[in-house]
Parts: C-alpha cells; sequence; structure tokens
C-alpha cells in the first residue's frame, strides 16, 4: 500500500463514498475506483462494501485502519519535521478537545500561533473523553486537551484545577449555602453526564461513596443544564463549562469537601512529539504560568 492508495483510503472513510473521495483528494471518482481495486487485488481481499448508500469498511478494513492512520500520521510528522528544519513551517495540527477547553483556550493560543506561524492550519476536534483518547492512541490527533488519562501510556502535563460544582434551580434549599456538602446528593433526583462522555462526575461520586438517584443520563452538558432547570433533577458539572453560559434561574455552588477535575495536554509521547505539536505545547502553556 502506498501513500496515494492510504490517503484514498482514508479519505472513502472520512467521507463514506468514492465520489466525494475523490472530491477530496483530486482524483476522478474512476481513478479512485481503479486505485482501490488495484489495492484490493494487490492484498488479496476487499476493503469497502459499495452500495447506494456509500462504502463501509469489511472487517478486514476495519482492522487495517488504525494502522494506516498511524503510517499515515508518522508520514505527515515526517514532512512536517522536514519542512521545519527547511524554515518553511507548514502543515496541520490535529485537536481534539473538550468544547469547555476548545472555548476557553483555544481561540486566543491558536490566534497567536498563527501570527508567528501563518502556513499551519488547525483541525479542531470537540469531543468527550474516551473518544479524545482513541484518537490519539490511533494517531487521529496530534494532541488533546482533556482530563487526566487512566492511560499511563500516553503523557499527560497538567494545566489547570477545574472545580466541579453542583448545579441546580433557583429557589433551590442549595441555593443558601456558599458550598454544599457532597453527601446531600445522595438519593437524590440526578441528571448524569454519560461516563464514555466525561467520567469525571462519576469518578468524584465513586471517590465520596455518594450514590444519587440518576433519573436521565446525558452527553451534552447544555442538555443537562435544561433539564436541571426544568426541574427534572441536579447535577454536577465542570464549573469551565458553565462558568460563562449558566442559564437564567440555574446556580451552582462548589462542592464541599471541594472537587475538581484535573485537565491538561495529552500527547502520545512529549518526546517524539513534532515541531508543530511541541510549539503549541509552549504557546499554550504560557497561558498558565
Amino acid at each position: 500500500m502506498n501513500l496515494q492508495q492510504m490517503e484514498v483510503f482514508l479519505a472513502i472513510v472520512e467521507t463514506g463514498t468514492y465520489t466525494a473521495a475523490g472530491e477530496k483528494t483530486g482524483y476522478t471518482q474512476s481513478r479512485v475506483t481503479q486505485m482501490m481495486k488495484a489495492l484490493e487485488n494487490e492484498i488479496g481481499f476487499p476493503l469497502f462494501v459499495r452500495s447506494h448508500y456509500g462504502a463501509a469498511l469489511t472487517r478486514a478494513g476495519e482492522s487495517l485502519l488504525p494502522t494506516v492512520k498511524r503510517i499515515w500520521h508518522d508520514n505527515e510528522s515526517l514532512n512536517a519535521e522536514i519542512s521545519d528544519i527547511r524554515g518553511l513551517k507548514r502543515g496541520t495540527l490535529n485537536i481534539g478537545t473538550y468544547t469547555s477547553c476548545s472555548v476557553h483556550w483555544l481561540p486566543p493560543v491558536i490566534a497567536e500561533f498563527r501570527e508567528k506561524y501563518p502556513d499551519i492550519d488547525f483541525n479542531v476536534t470537540e469531543s468527550g473523553k474516551a473518544e479524545i483518547i482513541a484518537g490519539l492512541e490511533d494517531r487521529s490527533f496530534d494532541i488533546a486537551l482533556t482530563s487526566r488519562p487512566e492511560n499511563d501510556d500516553l503523557d499527560f502535563i497538567s494545566l489547570y484545577r477545574d472545580p466541579v460544582v453542583v448545579v441546580f434551580p433557583s429557589g433551590h434549599e442549595f441555593s443558601e449555602n456558599k458550598r454544599v456538602d457532597i453527601h446531600k446528593l445522595e438519593g437524590r433526583d440526578f441528571i448524569m453526564s454519560n461516563v464514555k462522555f466525561d467520567n469525571d462526575v462519576t469518578r468524584v461520586l465513586g471517590k465520596e461513596n455518594v450514590k444519587p438517584n440518576v433519573v436521565v443520563t446525558s452527553m451534552d452538558d447544555f442538555a443537562i443544564m435544561s433539564m436541571v432547570l426544568e426541574g427534572i433533577g441536579i447535577a454536577m458539572l465542570p464549573e469551565l463549562v458553565i462558568r460563562d453560559f449558566v442559564l437564567p434561574d440555574v446556580e451552582y455552588r462548589e462542592l464541599d469537601p471541594p472537587q475538581y477535575r484535573e485537565l491538561g495536554i495529552v500527547v502520545p509521547s512529549v518526546r517524539a512529539a513534532g515541531p508543530i505539536t511541541r510549539t503549541f505545547m509552549e504557546i499554550l502553556m504560557t497561558y498558565f504560568e
């Protein structure tokens, strides 16, 4: 499998059709078909199943995908390194991030970066922790902004301790408190963040051995706040999520004892990070000095 075939293969996976993959890579649809047919003949098994709905990976194709992504990423890193040595400073940085980090941290950092290196592009993907970590592992992302990973194979640089707070409608009994005893959440109707999207709330509750009555689970923080507003239950959310976006008639308080999620930079390896990633990390870290 050569690099042209890798590029087309990944474009089909991303876009879902041979036609769209051709538009993305600059090849005609017939050329894409020829390249994939030649590749499948070369390796001895089909990679895609085509239908009027588009192109879907076969099981064999799914097995190859992580390795192809890793090789393609390594090739881009090599090209970026060569460009850096030449002083061209061209390339793309793929970032996986929590939405809260994307909103509060990335705009000024990207703006400063592009003032110095205007030929660098950014691909920012907001997602939950599980998908972000998976993206780092399969090299879809060069760098991530998320909470501390459980995977010790990844490098983590702590930047910020973000308080986890309790969220409730105005007029609730918690309104009278400066802090809310976390054990008062025991047995109360509760709107829980989906553990695959964000496990920080689950971690905090487990650490304190508190078991609220979970009535709704959601992956969207703003949906959670809307449900709190309607009186469906209370919730816990990171302060960075709601600091500037709390709804009218929704309040929040810090917990007692105080609870936090630790946010920071995650990369597959600091030592092996490419020049673009390293420079981005340096600029980002200056904002927390």
